[in-house]
Parts: structure tokens; C-alpha cells; sequence
């Protein structure tokens, strides 16, 4: 199960441009999106967990690999994940960022924190839905659901119906954390079991490759 932050929203910007409305990309999820440093379990990361820097989780190897393509974008970055255990949406507006930009992507990476059950996946495509609609109301240039990191078939489906739903394009994921070199616990010793089960530097790389393999080929 992914780390949580129940009730809260923790969110980092990281600004390319010093000018009004800069374009930038926007990553909505949870655990693996940004997590604040929690000592209990030997977290001192502010950044995707479990990548073992800044640099190497998925959003700022995504953003580093498409201005290597020549897109002029920062990231911003959000975790929704108190929304994924069944925080009302109606809360939603205040949790999203605020910043303005030009918003050339949407990638929303969520799931895996849902609760057991119909209505815990039901939860999930509401959010994926009401996340894609916040999107599109900006005029998102490309918008990307990622599917969960742990593969819960019954999360998997509700998001790839939200993603139809939206006209969003849906990236599967869970083949990924099945392959060791993949995963954290793998890469470096980690007390926690938690953080250990998320994606290491590797499986973040992969992450991120995927992500913008799909943005490519988007107009």
C-alpha cells in the first residue's frame, strides 16, 4: 500500500520561467508523485517516493526528458492521495494547484491508495474524472491517467473507463513493479517495507518513459 497523507496536500513547484504564465506540466497523484519527509519510517525525501533524489523520481526525469525535446515547461506537482481514501470532492478546487500557467500536460497518477471495495474504485474514476474535467477546463495541451504501480484490477478498470471517458490517453504501470530491478527494496537497503515496495530510481525512469512516450504522440 502506497503512503498516504490523509487530509492533506502536499505539493512542490520547480519554475523554469520568470515570466507571467509560464507553460508548465502539471502531475496530479500520491505517494510516488511527492511525499514530505516522515522520519518514522526513514523517509527524509520531498519527492516522489521511493526515488533516492529530487532528480531521479519520475516528475523530474519526465520534465528533464521533454526539454530535452524542446518543451519550455516547469513541473508542478501535487499528492492527492487523502482524495484516493475518500476525502469528499467537493474539497477538491482548494487542493489543486493554484499557480498560474500555460498547462501543456496533465498526468494524473492515482489508485493504488483506494479503499477495499466497489465504492473505493468508484471513488477513483470520480476523482480521475473530476481531475481530467479541472484539466480540460485549462486547456490542457495533452492529458495522460496512469494506471496503479500494484496493478489492483478493479481500480485498473475504473481508471481506464474515467480515461475514456475524459479523452484521456491511459498508460498501464503494473508490469513495472513486477520485476525486481524495478522496485526500491531491490535498489538500497530500506528499513520500511512501504517505502521499500515503491518504485526505486529505475522503476521511476521507466515511469517516466512511458509517460512521455504517450505525451509524444499527442498533438
Amino acid at each position: 500500500m502506497l503512503r498516504a497523507i490523509p487530509f492533506a496536500l502536499w505539493m512542490a513547484c520547480f519554475c523554469g520561467n520568470a515570466h507571467a504564465d509560464p507553460r508548465c506540466a502539471v502531475f496530479l497523484g500520491n505517494s510516488m508523485t511527492i511525499h514530505y519527509p516522515e522520519p518514522a519510517i526513514g523517509w527524509s525525501g520531498h519527492w516522489g517516493m521511493a526515488a533516492s533524489t529530487l532528480d531521479h523520481d519520475y516528475v523530474s526525469v519526465a520534465t528533464s526528458m521533454m526539454r530535452a525535446r524542446g518543451a519550455d515547461a516547469s513541473a508542478v506537482r501535487a499528492n492527492l492521495s487523502g482524495f484516493e481514501q475518500g476525502r469528499s470532492l467537493d474539497e477538491l478546487p482548494d487542493a489543486l494547484p493554484q499557480r498560474t500557467c500555460v498547462l501543456s500536460a496533465l498526468v494524473i497518477f492515482v489508485g493504488d491508495n483506494a479503499r477495499p471495495g466497489k465504492e473505493g474504485a468508484r471513488q477513483i474514476h470520480a476523482l480521475v474524472s473530476a481531475l481530467s474535467q479541472w484539466g480540460r477546463a485549462r486547456h490542457a495541451g495533452a492529458l495522460v491517467v496512469a494506471g496503479t504501480w500494484w496493478g489492483r484490477a478493479d481500480v485498473e478498470h475504473e481508471l481506464q473507463a474515467a480515461a475514456r471517458e475524459s479523452g484521456a490517453v491511459f498508460v498501464a504501470m503494473h508490469d513495472l513493479q513486477r520485476e525486481d530491478g524495478n522496485v526500491a527494496g531491490h535498489e538500497r537497503s530500506i528499513s520500511d517495507d512501504g517505502v521499500a515496495a515503491h518504485p526505486g530510481d529505475l522503476g521511476m525512469q521507466r515511469i517516466a518513459k512511458r509517460i512521455v512516450a504517450v505525451l509524444e504522440k499527442q498533438p
